[in-house]
């Protein structure tokens, strides 16, 4: 395994991956269930085009993209997820199957491009991720999304739990250069 030193060597597609997390109709869109509780999301409308663009180069660049899906059902509700604020009126965020399940307009996985399902915040528990990265040699994650701000938390111990370099790339910075 190649130590990786520099932030170049960490962007290097051959080593890294793109994780674009959470960009679905519940958490991005007027009419989705995080606007309809109140919850402002111009700010991740704001971001998309510059996160399209920045798939867009990951593509020409050949950097592999990972796209992560929340889906809720009633085989994945506990007592505890059902009850957090954000659900005490109606469990209707990223219901499996649901419009707001799927991917915002302009966030479109191609078919060789990896969708990894996650029922919890952090994408690295009780997924396959690990599994996906690990088969690709991937030993740098390149985090961006909407909802990072909740699930980036749970995701920052990936150096401890696979061994990863990990970069988050907030919504306000995607338009630097990373790659």
């Amino acid at each position: 395994m190649m130590i990786l030193k520099t932030l170049k060597e960490r962007c290097d597609p051959q080593w890294s991956c793109l994780l674009v997390v959470d960009v679905q109709n519940d958490f991005v869109s007027p009419r989705g269930s995080a606007a309809q509780r109140g919850d402002d999301v111009s700010t991740a409308q704001a971001m998309v085009p510059r996160l399209v663009r920045l798939i867009e180069e990951a593509r020409r660049v050949f950097l592999p993209v990972v796209y992560i899906q929340t889906t809720h059902s009633e085989w994945t509700d506990t007592p505890s997820w059902i009850y957090r604020k954000s659900q005490e009126n109606t469990l209707s965020t990223c219901r499996e199957g649901s419009w707001g399940a799927e991917f915002f307009d302009g966030i479109s996985p191609l078919p060789q491009e990896r969708v990894v399902i996650k029922h919890r915040y952090s994408a690295f528990i009780n997924t396959d991720l690990h599994t996906v990265l690990n088969a690709k040699g991937i030993q740098s994650v390149l985090v961006t999304g909407v909802a990072t701000n909740v699930c980036r938390h749970p995701q920052l111990d990936l150096p401890q739990i696979s061994g990863k370099h990990l970069k988050h790339l907030p919504r306000g910075k995607l338009g630097r250069r990373v790659f």
